[in-house]
C-alpha cells in the first residue's frame, strides 16, 4: 500500500492475544440464531469472536497447512473445545464454528500460496513466515510443484481432486532444496 510515494505500514493479521489470554472466568457468551449462527450479544463480542476464529485457522498446531483439504485436518474437536474454553457457546454452534474456521483456513492457505509460491520452476521459500512451520511450508511448495497439480491449475489436465493426490512428506522431499 502506498501513500504519497511512501510505503505505509500495515497491521497484519489479528492474533487475538486478548482472547487467547482469557481464563474460563473471562469467557463471553455467544448468542446463536435458529441456524446456529452467532448473532449477539453485541457487535464488539461478535468482532472478537470472528477475529479469534481467524487466528485459529492460522494456528499450525490446530489447523496444519500441510493437509490437502479441510476434511483431512484431524482433531477438529480440539478446535471446538478450545473455542468453548474462550467463549460460552451452545453445542448448536459447533457446525458454524468448524465451517467458518475451515473457510478461513482455505483463505489463509491461498494467501500463503500467493506469497510464497511465485514460480513453479524455482520453489524458493525465501523468507520463512514465522507462523508456519518450515516443514509445512516445504510440504506445500512440493505439493504445488507436482506436475499433476500444475496441470490441473493450468487447465491442461483432467480435474484432480485432493483425495486423488496424497501429500506424502517422504515422496516429496526430493523436489525441493533444503
Amino acid at each position: 500500500m502506498r501513500w504519497n510515494g511512501k510505503k505505509s505500514l500495515t497491521r497484519g493479521p489479528s492474533l487475538s492475544k486478548d482472547v487467547h489470554g482469557w481464563t474460563i472466568n473471562d469467557r463471553k457468551p455467544i448468542i446463536l440464531n435458529g441456524f446456529g449462527q452467532p448473532i449477539g450479544p453485541d457487535k464488539e463480542t461478535l468482532d472478537k469472536f470472528s477475529r479469534f476464529l481467524g487466528s485459529l485457522a492460522r494456528d499450525s498446531n490446530l489447523a496444519p497447512l500441510n493437509e490437502l483439504n479441510w476434511h483431512r485436518v484431524r482433531d477438529k474437536d480440539k478446535i471446538w473445545n478450545y473455542v468453548k474454553k474462550k467463549f460460552i457457546i451452545a453445542e448448536e454452534g459447533k457446525d458454524y464454528v468448524l465451517r467458518s474456521v475451515g473457510a478461513l483456513w482455505r483463505t489463509h492457505k491461498c494467501r500463503v500460496k500467493k506469497k510464497h509460491y511465485t514460480n513453479p520452476k524455482n520453489v524458493n521459500t525465501g523468507k520463512e513466515p514465522s507462523s508456519i512451520p518450515n516443514s509445512h511450508l516445504k510440504d506445500l511448495l512440493n505439493y504445488w510443484n507436482l506436475k499433476e497439480v500444475q496441470d490441473d491449475e493450468n487447465g491442461d489436465g483432467e480435474a484432480n481432486h485432493d483425495d486423488d493426490l496424497e501429500l506424502n512428506k517422504g515422496d516429496l522431499e526430493g523436489n525441493i532444496e533444503n
